[in-house]
Protein backbone atom coordinates (compact mmCIF):
# COMPACT_ATOMS: atom_id res chain seq x y z
CA UNK A 1 0.00 0.00 0.00
CA UNK A 2 1.45 3.63 -0.52
CA UNK A 3 0.53 7.05 -0.53
CA UNK A 4 1.08 8.97 -3.63
CA UNK A 5 0.54 12.79 -4.28
CA UNK A 6 -1.69 12.92 -8.03
CA UNK A 7 -2.38 17.17 -7.94
CA UNK A 8 -4.07 17.88 -5.16
CA UNK A 9 -4.71 14.36 -3.93
CA UNK A 10 -2.91 11.83 -1.92
CA UNK A 11 -4.17 8.39 -3.01
CA UNK A 12 -3.93 5.13 -1.23
CA UNK A 13 -2.60 2.30 -3.34
CA UNK A 14 -2.67 -1.50 -3.18
CA UNK A 15 1.13 -2.70 -3.23
CA UNK A 16 1.81 -6.09 -3.67
CA UNK A 17 4.64 -6.03 -1.18
CA UNK A 18 7.95 -4.46 0.46
CA UNK A 19 11.45 -4.99 -0.31
CA UNK A 20 13.28 -6.52 2.99
CA UNK A 21 16.71 -5.63 4.26
CA UNK A 22 18.99 -7.49 2.24
CA UNK A 23 21.48 -8.18 5.29
CA UNK A 24 21.40 -10.74 7.27
CA UNK A 25 19.62 -10.15 10.70
CA UNK A 26 21.29 -12.47 12.77
CA UNK A 27 23.00 -11.82 16.51
CA UNK A 28 22.43 -9.20 19.13
CA UNK A 29 24.72 -5.91 18.52
CA UNK A 30 24.20 -3.05 21.26
CA UNK A 31 23.38 0.58 20.88
CA UNK A 32 25.88 3.41 20.00
CA UNK A 33 24.13 6.56 21.15
CA UNK A 34 24.52 10.02 19.56
CA UNK A 35 26.09 12.87 21.08
CA UNK A 36 25.93 15.87 18.65
CA UNK A 37 29.26 16.38 19.68
CA UNK A 38 30.28 17.14 16.62
CA UNK A 39 28.87 20.41 16.24
CA UNK A 40 27.36 19.76 12.20
CA UNK A 41 24.16 17.51 13.33
CA UNK A 42 25.73 15.02 10.21
CA UNK A 43 24.69 11.26 10.98
CA UNK A 44 28.25 10.72 9.22
CA UNK A 45 30.29 12.13 11.10
CA UNK A 46 32.31 10.10 13.68
CA UNK A 47 32.76 13.00 16.37
CA UNK A 48 28.97 13.01 16.19
CA UNK A 49 28.77 9.51 17.79
CA UNK A 50 30.17 8.23 21.50
CA UNK A 51 33.51 6.91 20.58
CA UNK A 52 33.91 7.88 17.31
CA UNK A 53 31.67 5.05 15.82
CA UNK A 54 28.60 5.67 13.29
CA UNK A 55 26.23 2.53 13.23
CA UNK A 56 27.16 0.54 10.10
CA UNK A 57 25.08 -2.84 10.27
CA UNK A 58 21.77 -4.40 10.73
CA UNK A 59 22.80 -5.72 14.78
CA UNK A 60 23.88 -2.35 15.97
CA UNK A 61 21.05 0.45 17.58
CA UNK A 62 21.28 3.67 16.96
CA UNK A 63 19.96 5.49 19.87
CA UNK A 64 19.28 9.40 20.41
CA UNK A 65 18.43 10.07 23.99
CA UNK A 66 20.44 13.30 24.46
CA UNK A 67 17.93 16.26 24.72
CA UNK A 68 18.21 18.90 22.07
CA UNK A 69 20.14 16.85 19.56
CA UNK A 70 19.58 16.99 15.83
CA UNK A 71 20.90 14.07 13.08
CA UNK A 72 21.12 15.15 9.10
CA UNK A 73 21.23 12.54 6.62
CA UNK A 74 21.60 13.98 2.95
CA UNK A 75 22.42 12.52 -0.27
CA UNK A 76 25.63 11.66 0.19
CA UNK A 77 24.62 9.30 3.18
CA UNK A 78 23.88 5.86 3.12
CA UNK A 79 23.36 3.99 6.41
CA UNK A 80 22.34 1.01 7.89
CA UNK A 81 21.27 0.19 11.42
CA UNK A 82 19.22 -2.21 13.65
CA UNK A 83 16.53 0.00 15.23
CA UNK A 84 16.38 3.75 14.67
CA UNK A 85 15.38 5.10 18.03
CA UNK A 86 14.38 9.07 18.39
CA UNK A 87 13.18 10.70 21.58
CA UNK A 88 14.32 7.93 24.08
CA UNK A 89 13.06 8.11 27.80
CA UNK A 90 12.44 11.41 28.57
CA UNK A 91 14.35 13.55 25.93
CA UNK A 92 13.51 15.43 23.04
CA UNK A 93 15.10 15.05 19.51
CA UNK A 94 14.81 15.19 16.16
CA UNK A 95 15.72 13.75 12.35
CA UNK A 96 16.08 14.80 9.03
CA UNK A 97 16.60 13.59 5.97
CA UNK A 98 17.26 15.29 3.03
CA UNK A 99 18.55 12.61 0.51
CA UNK A 100 20.51 9.23 0.44
CA UNK A 101 19.16 5.95 1.90
CA UNK A 102 18.60 4.68 5.60
CA UNK A 103 17.92 1.15 6.37
CA UNK A 104 17.01 -0.12 9.53
CA UNK A 105 14.75 -2.76 11.09
CA UNK A 106 12.72 -0.87 13.31
CA UNK A 107 12.04 2.86 13.51
CA UNK A 108 10.56 4.83 16.59
CA UNK A 109 9.74 8.16 16.73
CA UNK A 110 9.87 8.74 20.32
CA UNK A 111 10.94 5.62 22.27
CA UNK A 112 8.87 6.20 25.63
CA UNK A 113 9.56 4.65 29.21
CA UNK A 114 7.89 6.06 32.17
CA UNK A 115 9.92 9.33 31.67
CA UNK A 116 8.44 10.15 28.46
CA UNK A 117 10.43 10.50 24.87
CA UNK A 118 9.29 13.21 22.06
CA UNK A 119 10.77 12.43 18.91
CA UNK A 120 10.36 14.54 15.71
CA UNK A 121 11.40 12.72 11.81
CA UNK A 122 11.19 14.87 8.82
CA UNK A 123 11.57 13.24 5.55
CA UNK A 124 12.26 16.03 2.66
CA UNK A 125 14.14 13.44 0.53
CA UNK A 126 15.77 10.21 -0.41
CA UNK A 127 14.02 7.26 1.01
CA UNK A 128 13.81 5.33 4.27
CA UNK A 129 13.29 1.70 4.21
CA UNK A 130 12.23 -0.45 7.90
CA UNK A 131 11.77 -4.22 7.45
CA UNK A 132 9.79 -4.31 10.15
CA UNK A 133 7.65 -1.12 12.39
CA UNK A 134 7.45 2.52 12.07
CA UNK A 135 6.36 2.99 15.62
CA UNK A 136 5.07 7.11 16.03
CA UNK A 137 5.70 6.62 19.04
CA UNK A 138 6.97 2.97 20.94
CA UNK A 139 5.19 3.29 24.52
CA UNK A 140 6.14 0.76 27.06
CA UNK A 141 3.78 -0.53 29.83
CA UNK A 142 6.26 1.54 32.45
CA UNK A 143 4.69 4.79 31.13
CA UNK A 144 1.78 5.13 33.41
CA UNK A 145 1.86 9.25 34.65
CA UNK A 146 -0.81 11.09 31.73
CA UNK A 147 1.49 14.33 32.16
CA UNK A 148 4.64 12.58 30.68
CA UNK A 149 2.64 10.70 28.05
CA UNK A 150 5.17 9.77 24.70
CA UNK A 151 4.56 11.74 21.50
CA UNK A 152 6.08 11.20 18.20
CA UNK A 153 5.64 13.33 14.49
CA UNK A 154 6.68 12.13 10.98
CA UNK A 155 6.09 14.89 8.32
CA UNK A 156 6.59 13.44 4.84
CA UNK A 157 7.70 16.08 3.16
CA UNK A 158 8.83 14.21 -0.31
CA UNK A 159 11.09 11.29 -0.61
CA UNK A 160 10.00 7.37 -0.22
CA UNK A 161 8.82 5.71 3.63
CA UNK A 162 8.27 2.34 3.63
CA UNK A 163 7.93 -0.29 6.20
CA UNK A 164 5.86 -3.67 6.87
CA UNK A 165 3.63 -1.91 9.74
CA UNK A 166 2.29 1.19 10.84
CA UNK A 167 1.58 1.90 14.26
CA UNK A 168 0.27 5.07 16.04
CA UNK A 169 -0.28 5.34 19.65
CA UNK A 170 -3.66 5.54 20.83
CA UNK A 171 -3.46 8.24 23.26
CA UNK A 172 -3.15 6.81 26.50
CA UNK A 173 -0.73 5.82 28.90
CA UNK A 174 0.95 2.31 29.08
CA UNK A 175 1.85 -0.37 26.45
CA UNK A 176 0.40 1.19 22.57
CA UNK A 177 0.27 4.59 23.87
CA UNK A 178 1.57 7.90 23.41
CA UNK A 179 0.20 10.71 21.02
CA UNK A 180 1.26 10.55 17.29
CA UNK A 181 0.93 12.47 14.23
CA UNK A 182 1.98 11.35 10.58
CA UNK A 183 1.83 14.56 8.04
CA UNK A 184 1.86 13.95 4.67
CA UNK A 185 2.44 17.00 2.03
CA UNK A 186 4.18 14.88 -0.57
CA UNK A 187 5.74 11.78 -1.13
CA UNK A 188 5.26 8.06 -0.88
CA UNK A 189 3.96 6.15 1.85
CA UNK A 190 4.54 2.20 1.52
CA UNK A 191 3.28 -0.16 3.70
CA UNK A 192 3.06 -4.01 3.03
CA UNK A 193 -0.01 -5.45 2.41
CA UNK A 194 -3.51 -4.36 2.40
CA UNK A 195 -4.16 -1.31 4.92
CA UNK A 196 -6.83 0.41 4.09
CA UNK A 197 -8.94 0.17 6.72
CA UNK A 198 -6.15 1.19 9.36
CA UNK A 199 -5.04 3.77 6.92
CA UNK A 200 -8.78 5.54 7.14
CA UNK A 201 -9.28 4.73 11.09
CA UNK A 202 -5.78 6.48 11.43
CA UNK A 203 -7.14 9.60 9.18
CA UNK A 204 -10.55 10.05 11.00
CA UNK A 205 -8.78 10.16 14.20
CA UNK A 206 -6.66 12.74 12.93
CA UNK A 207 -3.15 10.51 12.83
CA UNK A 208 -2.74 10.64 9.53
CA UNK A 209 -3.46 14.58 8.45
CA UNK A 210 -2.08 16.84 5.22
CA UNK A 211 -2.06 19.66 4.51
CA UNK A 212 -4.60 22.02 2.36
CA UNK A 213 -5.82 21.88 -0.14
CA UNK A 214 -4.71 18.30 0.07
CA UNK A 215 -6.84 15.97 0.92
CA UNK A 216 -6.30 11.64 1.77
CA UNK A 217 -8.53 9.38 -0.60
CA UNK A 218 -8.33 5.77 0.72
Amino acid sequence: MQFQKVSNRLSVLISTGLALLSSALLGQGADIFYTGAGNNNRWDYSANWNSGTIPNDSRTGAAFNREGTQVVLDSSTSALCKGFMLGMYGKTNSATLKGGLLECTWLDVGRCDQNGGNGTLTISGGEIRIANYLNIPTQFATQVDSNKIGYGRVDLLNGILSATTLHIGNGQTGSNGGLGILHITDGTLILNGDRTTQIQNYVADGKITTTEPNTIQV
